[in-house]
């Protein structure tokens, strides 16, 4: 078994401190894995579930995938957020995104998918473990309440706590969500331009992703600056 490098008494202190003001707003948290049922309550919000969470495209276990999702206090689903492990076993993320991407992203596309060899030069350096993070979204209506950070920042942390062996997450965000700063303030630490590099670019989605990038040692020093911070409210 491999052991966490998360502290288990601040981790758990740090979840408990993000769900906490929400709580007193009337809001849930739970995680869960029936993604059939997520691509159900994603479609009540006109949200396709993407490629990488669909499962007509791909499968999924308890040990490789999960979402969180956010109830008001009328148990109505209001946000939600997913994750799922790459195990890349030495492969380079490159390497099995060139071979994987290229395949789910087809199922939707106008025209066959495929995707440049040579990838963003992290994706050429990560072969260990790794999360990949989508279905980011919150209600119009709950979007002032904070919910949006929160989940993000709630999310990478349980993620990480989930798989204990993964070294690396990263995740896609269109580039109005880059020039408005939520990768930021949701925790990430590296932005990539043009974050997946296509050669014959799917029809459904835009082409010009940023990867947006967190690490376990990012996410260690985001457990303990957030431990600090609750500290001294």
């Amino acid at each position: 078994m491999i052991r966490s490098e998360l502290c288990p008494v601040t981790t758990a202190d740090v979840l408990s401190g993000l769900k906490q003001p929400l709580g007193e707003m009337g809001y849930s948290f739970s995680l869960e894995g029936n993604f059939r049922r997520l691509k159900r309550i994603m479609a009540k919000f006109d949200k396709p579930v993407t490629e990488h969470f669909d499962p007509d495209f791909t499968d999924f276990t308890p040990a490789t995938a999960f979402y969180l999702l956010v109830r008001s206090g009328d148990g109505d689903v209001v946000a939600t957020n997913a994750f799922r492990l790459y195990q890349l076993g030495g492969m380079s993320l490159a390497e099995f995104a060139v071979v994987a991407f290229a395949r789910i992203y087809s199922h939707r596309s106008a025209k066959r998918v495929t995707l440049r060899k040579k990838q963003i030069r992290l994706f050429e350096k990560i072969r260990e473990d790794t999360i990949y993070g989508g279905e980011m979204f919150v209600h119009p209506d709950h979007r002032r309440s904070g919910i949006g950070n929160v989940l993000a920042q709630y999310g990478i942390i349980c993620a990480f706590w989930y798989w204990p062996s993964a070294r690396h997450m990263f995740a896609f965000m269109e580039k109005e969500s880059i020039h408005q700063g939520f990768s930021a303030t949701t925790g990430f630490t590296s932005h990539y331009k043009l974050g997946i590099r296509w050669k014959a670019p799917p029809t459904q989605i835009p082409h010009d992703y940023w990867t947006v990038y967190q690490s376990l040692e990012d996410t260690v020093q985001m457990i303990e600056t957030l431990d600090t911070e609750m500290a001294s409210v």
